[in-house]
């Protein structure tokens, strides 16, 4: 058995019948994902260029679901009614009023928005609208956008 990076078994079953042998991916649940790309793979020469480029993408953090998949390595929280969502969201937006005055982004367009880290859907209608509200007003959004998660 082999083990991958991300500490995942990996098996090889020979069927017997002379076929190649088949590989199977045992997955477990390792450490919690703080960055991606993960941070050991970036390179100091990879820093200009990314400046360079003339549109890039928007990643939110929204560490909440409804209940946590088997899969899932990111930390997240499963208890829509404590609350901790309002004051998240207002850190967040503060986030991206600060991000939206920097001048290194002002002027590139925005051509993906990536909502991540849980489930977006927890959030309420207008929590959404007011999350789109706010990074329109803050971005060079392209009117051709890719909104994901």
């Amino acid at each position: 058995m082999a083990y991958g990076s991300n500490g995942s078994a990996n098996s090889v079953h020979h069927s017997g019948d002379g076929a190649a042998p088949r590989r199977s991916l045992e997955l477990k649940r390792g450490g919690f994902i703080a960055s991606y790309p993960p941070f050991e793979s970036l390179q100091a020469s990879g820093i200009n260029a990314a400046w360079e480029k003339p549109s890039f993408g928007l990643y939110v953090h929204l560490p909440y679901c409804r209940k946590r998949c088997t899969f899932c390595f990111y930390k997240v929280y499963t208890n829509r009614n404590a609350k901790p969502m309002d004051r998240y969201l207002e850190a967040v937006f503060k986030e991206i009023d600060a991000y939206g005055q920097r001048g290194e982004l002002r002027d590139r367009t925005v051509d993906t928005i990536y909502f991540g880290g849980g489930t977006p859907t927890t959030l309420s209608e207008e929590e959404l609208r007011e999350l789109a509200a706010r990074l329109r007003s803050n971005f060079n959004i392209s009117p051709n956008v890719e909104w994901t998660s």
